[in-house]
């Protein structure tokens, strides 16, 4: 992990707010947007930085942050996307394999991929970041309850996790 995370993290809590407010200033931008970004910050730390080494691999997709870093625009992301590697989850087909099968397989194996990846997504990635989350807090003396990480019960492919921030 990138310890400026939790450096920043264990300031004060009005320093931590005067940081927001300074930067939404020089940007001019919104305060909550400031603070969103370092979360969605952390967020990519945790993901690609801290998880546990030998589980399946992630891939950032990321549209915004990644036209953001290349100064295409200047706005704010509000998601993070990424992509979990089907092969790493047991269910590898390329897109020539899948092209191949009939109908009724490449459903059956579409569904195998999807399960797969809900299982990890609510489960062991869920049950990571969530220990990361909760790590970090305490570290910085921030009540570990003013923030979690849930399964987005609004998505019905179980695949979005939402972060709940202090």
């Amino acid at each position: 992990m990138t310890q400026g995370y939790d450096t920043f993290l264990a300031a004060a809590a009005n320093d931590r707010r005067d940081t927001f407010i300074a930067t939404a200033r020089r940007l001019g931008a919104a305060e909550q947007n400031i603070e969103k970004d370092f979360w969605v910050c952390w967020t990519l730390d945790a993901l690609f930085n801290r998880l546990p080494a030998g589980g399946p691999r992630l891939l950032f997709k990321g549209g915004t942050s990644l036209s953001k870093a290349f100064g295409l625009i200047a706005r704010f992301s509000e998601d993070i996307d990424v992509t979990v590697f089907r092969d790493d989850l047991g269910e590898g087909a390329s897109v020539a394999e899948l092209e191949a099968m009939s109908g009724r397989r490449r459903k059956e194996k579409l569904e195998a991929i999807r399960d797969a990846c809900q299982t990890y997504i609510a489960g062991p990635l869920l049950t990571q970041l969530a220990g990361l989350l909760t790590t970090s807090l305490a570290q910085a003396s921030i009540a570990t309850d003013s923030a979690r990480i849930e399964v987005d019960a609004a998505d019905d492919g179980r695949q979005t996790l939402l972060l709940w921030y202090p």
